[in-house]
């Protein structure tokens, strides 16, 4: 594969492929990529060789080719309807590429939306080999209602830190607030909306009428859209996928997300974030008497606010996501013959930020 040119995600820009380092084709395709992007720029300290100590980078590359296999599993059941059948496909794929990952990984966050037996489990040691001790959060695929309708949105997701790193929670929802770095300052989950939403345009130089925030269109969702409208903020409900909206945040195109989900995609974002340089605040928001039951059991505390430092401990962390169907940054797999496939994904560590990739 050809490498393509820089890019520069977000205000992270990353460069040229050093000694072999990096092999995949760089992507440089969408305006703000064209408007963005740092020519000539270098990071090679932030590659680290095949042959050096296993790296969470090694790792981010093993994730990559978790997360293309996945996505082509995916794809005999984009438009089909069949929730279970595409979850079995994406989640049996997911676990035997996850066994070919070098190093030792465990499970920490297995995706949400089912509780079926064939789910990869908290704890459940997808990868045994010797080296690097690591800790997995992944979704095999995140937004499937976009999947089986062959809507945009669907991906796969996988993240890993080094082990002891990663929120460990038995909560299922999670209220959260994500902001690009030069907003990171600014949030505050404790306090109001509108509070932050002034601190958030302030911290921008934006007018409050000029800031874009992405909510869940949830009935739950009802008061705080009514709320930002009423601010004057521009509203981007999204029907699913709040790790896409996480996403368009830290990547420029919106400001902030807001609002309660999955305390599972929570945690994914909260890699995104550590990974891409923004940043995100969160507490437990149990939605039912069970829920707040079982967190209680386990000696969580629903309403503890949660830094970024808290969901994500270190910098030693990457994250990768490849795209199922089309997303507002990637493309759905493209058929290179009539055996092969060409995927889109973003893989990003704390040190080699924001890179688009094409695998085949």
């Amino acid at each position: 594969m050809s490498e393509q040119g820089s890019f520069s995600f977000g205000n992270h820009p990353v460069g040229h492929p050093q000694d072999g380092c990096l092999p995949f084709s760089w992507l440089m395709e969408s305006p703000r990529a064209e408007r963005t992007a740092a020519a000539g720029h270098s990071n090679a300290a932030a590659c680290r060789k095949v042959g050096t100590p296993m790296s969470i980078e090694q790792v981010a590359h093993g994730l990559l080719n978790v997360t293309h296999h996945t996505a082509i599993a995916c794809l005999p059941w984009v438009g089909g309807g069949d929730e279970n059948a595409a979850r079995q496909a994406a989640t049996e794929a997911m676990r035997q590429r996850l066994g070919q990952v070098s190093g030792s990984g465990r499970i920490v966050i297995g995706g949400s939306g089912s509780d079926d037996a064939s789910t990869l489990s908290p704890g459940e040691l997808v990868s045994a080999g010797p080296g690097f001790r690591f800790e997995l959060a992944v979704n095999p695929i995140e937004d499937i209602k976009a999947c089986v309708r062959d809507a945009q949105g669907a991906m796969t997701v996988a993240a890993a830190a080094a082990t002891g790193s990663l929120y460990d929670t038995t909560g299922r929802y999670m209220n959260k607030l994500v902001v690009g770095s030069a907003a990171a300052p600014a949030i505050d989950i404790t306090a109001s909306i509108e509070k932050n939403v002034v601190a958030v345009s302030a911290a921008l130089d934006k007018l409050v009428t000029e800031l874009s925030v992405v909510v869940l269109d949830r009935p739950r969702h009802r008061n705080l859209v009514q709320d930002l409208k009423t601010i004057g903020c521009r509203v981007r409900l999204i029907p699913d996928g709040d790790v896409v909206g996480a996403l368009n945040v830290l990547s420029g195109e919106a400001d902030m997300l807001a609002g309660i989900g999955g305390a599972a995609e929570g945690v994914l974002a909260a890699c995104a974030a550590r990974c891409l340089g923004g940043s995100m605040q969160a507490m437990l928001e149990p939605q039912s008497e069970s829920e707040l039951k079982q967190l209680i059991e386990h000696g969580e505390q629903p309403g503890l606010p949660l830094p970024l430092e808290h969901l994500v401990a270190t910098d030693d962390c990457c994250f990768v996501v490849t795209a199922v169907t089309d997303t507002p940054m990637l493309r759905a797999p493209r058929r290179t013959d009539r055996n092969a496939w060409s995927t889109h994904s973003l893989l990003a560590t704390a040190a080699q930020p924001g890179l688009l990739v094409e695998t085949d």
